[in-house]
């Protein structure tokens, strides 16, 4: 769009250029004259170039404010997410229960058929399967993120497809309380345009416990990433992100892990945490979440055949989604 608008602009003054040398050549129109117009539609092209270069963020916030509308307009009293009220402290163990789950848009695909699960505190549980195979799916139904459909089985005298947490229903808890229990490091990393100090503490409340410089360091140090941040100029008040400075994929991961472990949560999902690390640097990381005590629950999500977790659980995920 740029050079598209700075050709033309080049190419309407070179006209009018030619156009007016041939009348003051011709002495239909004075050099006074055409100096005149020249001057005026320096002016107004001016206006036109400054109009152009905003037509990419005008399209970019026409998207975005759709989207902010559509999200506005959906009907929050008809959420999944406002119907839970009790507020958990102690969300393990948690446990699936012939769990079937298919997204909206294709709700004939079963991504999660009569899938069982049980994750005790204080352990490490790998599932292990190939992309597509669930493995994202089953942490979005644990964040609450979907809901899911229930049903008693009359002979059992128990609950088909049910989650629990600390012997709660899944349907039952507070979402906030419980969101803020756990976290996550999903498999697409993002930062924002802020400072590097804003992502990690991204989500905190200002008043928080948390939202200090020395829990950001600790939670930087304890990903591996606390060395490069120190390097840069401005250390932790650097802007990366658009208009900032770039980080490279192993950066850009390390910093989503310190954002999931300066919040000290009780059970920590890791959604191919270490896909963009070399296996020296995975290695520690693994080894710093093992040995972290505020978040003795670990839960990795992990493509192929390598399991991150040694003599607790490990488990294979088929199927289809993510």
């Amino acid at each position: 769009m740029f050079g598209l608008s700075e050709s033309s602009i080049v190419f309407v003054y070179a006209l009018v250029f030619y156009y007016g040398a041939l009348l003051v050549s011709s002495m239909q129109y004075s050099t006074k004259a055409i100096l005149t117009v020249f001057s005026m539609l320096l002016f107004s092209m001016a206006n036109v170039k400054a109009v152009l270069s905003l037509v990419p963020q005008i399209s970019s916030s026409r998207d975005s404010a759709t989207q902010v509308l559509q999200l506005a307009g959906l009907p929050s009293d008809r959420s999944h997410e406002h119907k839970g009220h009790l507020r958990i402290l102690h969300p393990v163990p948690i446990k699936f229960t012939a769990v079937n789950f298919s997204y909206p848009s294709q709700p004939d695909k079963l991504v999660l058929h009569n899938f069982n699960l049980t994750i005790n505190e204080n352990t490490c549980t790998a599932i292990v399967g190939r992309s597509g195979s669930g493995k994202s799916t089953i942490a979005s139904l644990l964040l609450a993120l979907y809901p899911i459909k229930t049903r008693r089985i009359r002979h059992l005298g128990q609950k088909e497809g049910s989650i629990s947490l600390g012997g709660l229903d899944l349907r039952e808890i507070h979402v906030p309380t419980l969101r803020s229990l756990i976290s996550i490091v999903p498999q697409r990393p993002v930062i924002f345009p802020i400072s590097i100090r804003e992502n990690i503490s991204y989500g905190l409340e200002e008043s928080s416990f948390y939202n200090t410089l020395e829990n950001v360091r600790a939670a930087a140090k304890a990903a591996g990433i606390d060395d490069f941040i120190s390097s840069l100029p401005s250390g932790y008040d650097t802007i990366v992100g658009d208009g900032g400075v770039g980080l490279s994929g192993g950066q850009t991961q390390r910093l989503v892990i310190a954002r999931a472990l300066i919040r000290r949560p009780r059970v920590l999902i890791l959604d191919e945490a270490t896909s963009s690390l070399d296996v020296e640097s995975a290695a520690a990381i693994k080894r710093t979440v093992d040995e972290g005590a505020g978040w003795p629950t670990r839960w990795w999500l992990n493509s192929g055949y390598y399991y991150p977790c040694e003599g607790d659980d490990a488990g294979g995920g088929q199927g289809g989604g993510g």
